[in-house]
């Protein structure tokens, strides 16, 4: 259960319709196909940033704008002072776990979260005429299952 106490509150990450638009606000594009010019992806990009481990900072402070997105009173500032407090007592590595367990366990992101493994899994079955390409994607594979294995593991 992902929880973060701001101004002596409690408040639980949840994923909720409000969530999808945040996600897709801060962290969508505006897909090709799309006429309305809507930003689209947005969890997706959250769950690349989640595994990849290089900005988890960022990563955290997208995920729980998202996760409070339906609280309107809570402002950025005020996510961001609960996060340093955690970070210091705690670092990174639990709270980004709890970030990914609250979307992987999901309803409003199950199938989503599904789709995006099971992209990984055809990734790994793409084979080019170029050798350097080809150990860049399993690379990537390697690097994407060993973080899922990481964020899934417990204490």
């Amino acid at each position: 259960m992902a929880i973060l106490e701001i101004n002596g509150q409690e408040y639980e990450a949840k994923g909720s319709f409000a969530f999808a638009r945040k996600a897709d606000d801060l962290l969508g594009t505006i897909a090709e196909k799309s006429k309305t010019g809507k930003q689209e992806g947005g969890l997706n990009n959250l769950l690349g940033e989640l595994i990849d481990g290089a900005k988890d900072l960022d990563a955290l402070m997208h995920f729980w704008q998202c996760a409070l997105a339906h609280e309107k009173k809570i402002k950025l500032t005020d996510i961001e002072s609960a996060l340093e407090k955690r970070i210091e007592e705690e670092g990174t590595l639990e709270l980004i776990k709890e970030a990914y367990a609250v979307i992987d366990e999901s309803g409003f992101f199950k199938r989503a979260v599904e789709k995006f493994w099971s992209n990984v899994d055809i990734m790994s079955k793409i084979e080019s005429d170029d050798e350097k390409e080809n150990q860049q994607y399993q690379l990537a594979i390697e690097m994407m299952t060993k973080a899922k294995a990481e964020l899934t593991s417990t204490k």
